[in-house]
């Protein structure tokens, strides 16, 4: 059983996953069968932005945590 401290990683796991299977999805889908139009490259942009901050905020929140609960003492 997990205790109350780990089990939000959970479902941030989850979460992230998700996010990035859906936006890994959307490339994918506009690599093979999009258009080449303006509109399809903003997209692509802003899906490859979703890509870096949700690592970015993972692998940040992440390391925040693991310096609160060092700075904690626990």
């Amino acid at each position: 059983m997990t205790t109350g401290r780990e089990r939000p990683w959970t479902y941030r796991r989850r979460a992230v996953f998700l996010t990035l299977a859906a936006a890994f999805g959307g490339l994918g889908y506009l690599m093979g069968w999009g258009d080449d139009t303006a509109l399809h490259r903003e997209i692509a942009g802003g899906l490859t932005n979703v890509l870096w901050l949700v690592l970015g905020a993972y692998v940040g929140g992440a390391t925040a945590d693991d310096w609160l609960r060092d700075r904690e003492g626990r």
